[in-house]
């Protein structure tokens, strides 16, 4: 099995509806931290 980092929180999101999803991230690149690029992509791909 591969295992695709960012679809953990995805996977969990929807193993757990309930549950508040919080990402937290590193040093911003151009301007974009870590979390908001993972809270974009996460909202991109709606369940």
């Amino acid at each position: 099995m591969v295992d695709n980092v960012p679809t953990r929180p995805l996977v969990q999101a929807l193993l757990a509806p309930a549950s508040p999803v919080i990402v937290t991230g590193g040093n911003s690149r151009n301007g974009v931290s870590e979390a908001q690029a993972m809270a974009e992509w996460l909202i991109a791909h709606p369940a």
